[in-house]
């Protein structure tokens, strides 16, 4: 669609979210206009923003979002960050936290859009991405659940742990899934994405679902 075309019969209100209107969330409950061509919505469960044609073909290309609909958890920031009419609206440290929201979740579109380089520890995703790298053929938990749960031994933690790990960002679980104890002070001294198995320290045990534990695998 060309909504640049002079021939558009498209008007500023046609594209205006209302209340009772479709939103990616579901139907909007409540609207404000932000800014010229920027609006917040809620829904009865999640919200964001919508901006107008013109004010979307503002945005950056990597960060832009089809539609003008940017999410309230981690695309707000995209708003808050390159949408002048709202910009000029926050204080500094609103700016800031959407600067460091933006490189946490979106790294690499970050860097394309601004130029800007995220270092490793600014970035929950890099962290991601490099601890994946190094661990790709090591158990690496996704899940745990301590001695109160039947079947683990006191003063132990049993964990599900995959080959890889969990990706941070999308969530998925490429490799193979098994079940380990791990001593539970231990576990919780862990650092970083996801605690490694050591398969000669750390007992695998057997479950038909990796949690709960059953038995230890001999």
């Amino acid at each position: 669609m060309n909504s640049s075309s002079s021939s558009s019969p498209h008007t500023a209100t046609e594209y205006a979210p209302r209340e009772g209107g479709h939103s990616p969330w579901g139907s909007i409950q409540q609207v404000k206009e932000r800014a010229p061509g920027a609006w917040e919505v809620s829904t009865a469960s999640h919200g964001g923003f919508k901006l107008s044609a013109a004010e979307n073909r503002k945005i950056p290309e990597p960060l832009r979002q089809k539609g003008g609909w940017y999410e309230e958890d981690c695309l707000y920031a995209v708003v808050y960050l390159f949408h002048e009419g709202v910009k000029a609206t926050l204080n500094a440290a609103q700016i800031q936290m959407a600067d460091t929201s933006l490189r946490n979740y979106y790294p690499d579109q970050y860097t394309a859009a601004t130029g800007k380089p995220v270092a490793l520890n600014e970035s929950r995703l890099l962290q991601s991405r490099d601890h994946h790298a190094r661990h790709a053929n090591d158990w690496v938990t996704i899940s745990a659940v301590g001695d109160w749960r039947e079947g683990i031994p006191k003063g132990m933690v049993g964990v599900t742990a995959c080959l890889g790990g969990r990706h941070f960002h999308t969530g998925s679980v490429a490799g193979e899934c098994r079940a380990f104890l791990v001593p539970a002070e231990e576990y919780g001294n862990r650092l970083g994405v996801g605690f490694v198995i050591d398969p000669d320290r750390h007992p695998r045990v057997a479950t038909d679902t990796y949690l709960p534990i059953t038995k230890e695998v001999t």
